[in-house]
């Protein structure tokens, strides 16, 4: 794991930071977000995006909302994995949060699909995504917004 307080931060990488945390072949997720918190500023901004396992499509294509990918607790726990697939859920989130120690974090969703494709398909989009927003578990992608405390 490299130490992140020897990288070429300045003052506002230190105040906000996000992390691409799923990186196969590296450190688990968790330690990744430890060394993250370790080097985030006291009230610093962390972000995270990443795909929904289960949005609203693959819980049409998946049955009973249930991702085919990896298991959390393999991408997360494990001190090395070797996978490549890992996609969260809001709840996979709200717990990342919790063990960085985050304050007074949020998960928003998002869908970006759709926006920049023909007419028909952008104005389904343009109505879609905001009711969607209301549930992030059902959005395509989902972001961790939290504080370091």
């Amino acid at each position: 794991m490299p130490d992140l307080t020897r990288a070429a931060l300045d003052a506002r990488a230190r105040e906000a930071m996000g992390r691409y945390l799923l990186v196969p072949g590296l450190e688990t997720a968790r330690a990744v977000a430890a060394e993250v918190m370790r080097v985030l500023a006291p009230g610093g901004r962390f972000v995270l995006g990443v795909p929904n396992a289960v949005n609203l499509r693959k819980r049409v294509t998946v049955p009973f909302g249930r991702s085919n990918w990896s298991r959390f607790e393999d991408w997360y726990e494990e001190p090395v994995f070797f996978g490549h697939v890992r996609e969260p859920t809001v709840a996979d989130l709200n717990r990342i949060a919790a063990d960085m120690g985050l304050v007074s974090w949020r998960v928003v969703g998002r869908n970006w699909l759709g926006f920049r494709g023909g007419s028909a398909k952008q104005t389904v989009a343009r109505i879609a995504d905001p009711i969607l927003r209301i549930r992030p578990s059902l959005c395509a992608n989902i972001y961790l917004i939290g504080d370091a405390p």
